[in-house]
């Protein structure tokens, strides 16, 4: 009994030695519990802090793989003047149309001002390949995958140079605007924890491309340089138009002032015709200003000037006409009658033709009408005979001058009639032989010529010269 008790004492002394040495079991649980209480917070911003690094990451593995798109686009031919047009290759209006009405991610403000743009037939003949598709393509980079959509189309940059430039898609582009290509590249993923809006994340990029050929070499591509035709031709009466165009940006102001040292003479322009501060030439030349006029075109924009030497020359209106005899191609009268020419097809009005039209038959002038009167009669005593006609119109200050063929008059003999006497005695009428007879004729106009020759079977009695009537 005393053994155990001692024993008993000596276990609860080596207890109390230990002091803090050890924890109960309630200790423990209770230590548990409050450092799963304290590492809540921190784990919620360990994930966070985990998914931004991880969303940054695949944000640049997006940049660089719109920016690549970017590079292949820059590697292709944008110019639609040349053959193949590998920009649009394989691109197809209805691909097209069915990728703009599905878009992607982040493109719609971009489509609304981008016009649709496809691979047709004329500029782009033939196309085997579509160097930028027009359905996603599917590229996994560290194991996320992204989509990357292409779209091409054209907008249109103002000329004006107070304007911000902005390549945009109006309904009805001014003639004075550039055309641009517009290619625009989407990339998208999906990612959770990553900050984009139902995970559904996108990076989207566009670049501008001219639809015309580069310069092979220029020093400065900025100065303007007028790359249009140095000439036009403007017609009397009719609204003319030619755009003066250059290379260089910005756009540049027009000016038609001689541009100093002599090297160009202005002319004066006709009346109504100026050359716009866009470079527009346009106007409607009035009569009487047909000529070669010389207009000094000066392009400036802040990064220099470019000249030109230009040509307007103003031309007459073209005529023609149709003729008419008595109202048809060909008619015929009978000597003593008047035949009615005439003209047809030229203009009239308040804008008509003036001046004369000359009817001929060879060197002989049949009659002259002067406009705009459209008719005249030919002289009644026109020898009987054939006569092929021929109008010419003199021309005026604003129409030139025509000729016009195919008509015939042809101009008939009179049919006469007439009777005779001997002695001024109807037959029968008998004489002595050794007598002569005077032998007469009545009838015949008194105008008329040559001879009556009076027979008895094959013997020639007499022959009487006109105006004579008689002989014996």
């Amino acid at each position: 009994m005393k053994s155990r008790h001692c024993a008993t004492r000596r276990a609860v002394a080596r207890s109390r030695r230990r002091g803090d040495g050890g924890f109960t079991l309630i200790e423990v649980v209770i230590a548990i519990t409050l450092l799963v209480a304290v590492m809540i917070p921190f784990s919620a911003a360990f994930i966070t802090s985990y998914g931004a690094t991880v969303g940054s990451h695949a944000r640049e593995v997006a940049a660089m793989l719109a920016d690549t798109a970017l590079d292949q686009a820059r590697a292709l031919d944008a110019t639609d003047q040349q053959s193949g047009c590998p920009l649009l290759a394989g691109r197809s209006g209805s691909a097209v149309q069915a990728e703009w009405s599905s878009p992607a991610l982040g493109t719609t403000q971009l489509l609304a001002q981008t016009a649709q743009a496809s691979d047709t037939s004329e500029p782009c003949p033939g196309s085997a390949t579509t160097p930028l598709p027009t359905s996603p393509q599917s590229q996994t980079v560290s194991g996320h995958t992204f989509q990357v959509y292409y779209y091409v189309g054209t907008c249109w940059e103002t000329a004006s140079t107070s304007s911000s430039n902005t390549c945009t898609n109006p309904a009805n582009p001014p003639s004075s605007d550039y055309q641009m290509y517009r290619v625009i590249v989407a990339v998208t993923w999906s990612m959770p924890n990553s900050g984009c809006a139902n995970s559904a994340c996108y990076y989207v990029a566009s670049s501008l491309f001219s639809t015309s050929a580069n310069p092979t070499f220029d020093v400065n591509p900025t100065i303007p340089y007028i790359d249009s035709a140095d000439n036009t031709t403007f017609t009397i009466y009719s609204l003319g138009n030619f755009q003066v165009t250059t290379t260089g940006f910005p756009p540049p102001t027009y000016t038609d002032a001689s541009y100093g040292n002599g090297a160009c003479t202005e002319s004066t322009l006709p009346s109504g015709i100026s050359l716009s501060s866009t470079g527009l030439l346009s106007g409607t030349p009035p009569s009487g200003s047909a000529g070669t006029y010389t207009v000094c075109i000066t392009a400036t924009n802040a990064d220099g000037t470019g000249n030109q030497t230009f040509t307007l020359t103003v031309v007459k209106v073209p005529t023609s006409m149709a003729i008419a005899v008595n109202g048809s191609a060909s008619a015929s009268v009978t000597y003593g009658t008047a035949a009615t020419l005439s003209e047809s097809g030229l203009p009239t009005g308040a804008q008509g033709a003036t001046g004369t039209v000359t009817f001929m038959s060879g060197s002989t002038t049949l009659c002259t009408v002067t406009l705009p009167a459209s008719s005249c009669n030919t002289p009644a005593t026109l020898t009987p005979g054939t006569y092929p006609v021929t109008a010419l119109y003199s021309g005026d200050n604003a129409y030139l001058g025509s000729t016009s063929s195919g008509a015939t008059l042809t101009v008939n003999q009179l049919s006469t009639s007439m009777s005779i006497t001997v002695h001024g005695a109807t037959s029968p009428y008998t004489m002595n032989y050794g007598s002569t007879a005077t032998l007469a004729e009545s009838g015949l106009p008194g105008s008329v010529t040559g001879t009556v020759t009076f027979t008895s079977g094959a013997s020639t009695l007499c022959t009487a010269t006109l105006p004579t009537t008689s002989c014996s």
